[in-house]
């Protein structure tokens, strides 16, 4: 069974926020590859708030990212937005996780611009 913790709210489209997301854990030595987005499958049924959802006037979007650390095992993370709001979510697969890459990645991704100038 999947289950899906998110740990990040952000008020940026889905697009900005993936591409913000790739380029910070890339900045700190983590490999990022996306192996989902629903734009490129049509359309997906999803569980998703969007009052849109499966209209013309839709504007979701989900990506997963394989994250990876030194280890072999990644973290996957799931990306999911739509008007201007993004959630991130890291997804535990029959309860295989890798807590420690987990724990960095949402280390990294909740630092502030502040936090990354020191």
């Amino acid at each position: 069974m999947n289950q899906n913790r998110q740990f990040l709210y952000l008020q940026q489209s889905s697009t900005d926020a993936i591409m913000n997301v790739k380029d910070r854990l890339s900045k700190y030595g983590l490999q990022v590859i996306q192996t989902f987005d629903l734009h490129e499958t049509g359309k997906v049924e999803t569980a998703c708030t969007c009052p849109n959802h499966g209209t013309e006037q839709c504007d979701c979007q989900m990506v997963v990212l394989l994250v990876y650390g030194k280890g072999n095992q990644p973290a996957s993370l799931v990306v999911h937005g739509h008007k201007g709001q993004t959630w991130l979510s890291l997804v535990e697969f029959l309860g295989v996780t890798n807590t420690r890459l987990e724990a960095q990645i949402c280390k990294i991704l909740t630092l502030t611009e502040t936090d990354l100038a020191a």
